[in-house]
């Protein structure tokens, strides 16, 4: 059968970037993505499934470690979304845009964040503009651009798949033996 490319909609890109955006951001911050689907014209009713680190007490420095990766892949998916839609991310989180905090993902991230110590408006603030930062890397990107091909193709795909077109899309380490002998 001969392979014949897709037609795809807005709404089916949107939704891809919507969902490539976290999978890629959690498998950078070591986050095990078991898998990512996107339905046909329906943002909704697509999803993620990620591990979610195990926390407890917010005093334990292990636990805001693993409150703020969950916070950097909940952004990670309206910041893909409007890095796609209008080129970039903005550089700051504005919380009077009543489309950016309406976004399911964003509200959960403000209701995680009220759960720590410290003002949780500015803890959102200081992360978006992080994720924003590092969706705005070539490399990281291009993992994006990678994991939405993979998902329009086939529309649901394994977290193994996600952390394959991740891996591939990084720069090689530099040969750490090599340096030691020059």
């Amino acid at each position: 059968m001969p392979n014949r490319k897709r037609n795809y909609s807005h709404a089916d890109e949107r939704s891809a970037y919507y969902q490539a955006g976290p999978a890629v951001i959690a498998t950078l911050l070591g986050l095990e993505v078991e898998a990512v689907s996107i339905n046909a014209d329906d943002e909704c009713c697509s999803w993620i499934a990620i591990r979610k680190p195990l926390y407890g007490e917010m005093n334990c420095p292990v636990d805001r470690l693993a409150k703020f990766s969950m916070l950097k892949v909940l952004l990670a998916g309206p910041a893909a979304k409007m890095r796609y839609s209008f080129g970039s991310v903005s550089a700051e989180f504005d919380p009077s845009n009543r489309h950016l905090v309406r976004d399911p993902a964003i509200l959960r991230a403000l209701n995680l964040a009220a759960e720590l110590p410290q003002n949780g408006l500015s803890i959102i603030s200081a992360l978006w503009h992080g994720v924003g930062c590092s969706l705005a890397q070539t490399e990281v990107w291009s993992a994006v651009e990678g994991v939405v091909r993979a998902l329009l193709n086939d529309r649901e795909i394994a977290g193994s798949t996600v952390e394959e077109i991740v891996w591939h899309s990084m720069p090689p380490l530099p040969n750490q033996c090599s340096q030691l002998h020059s």
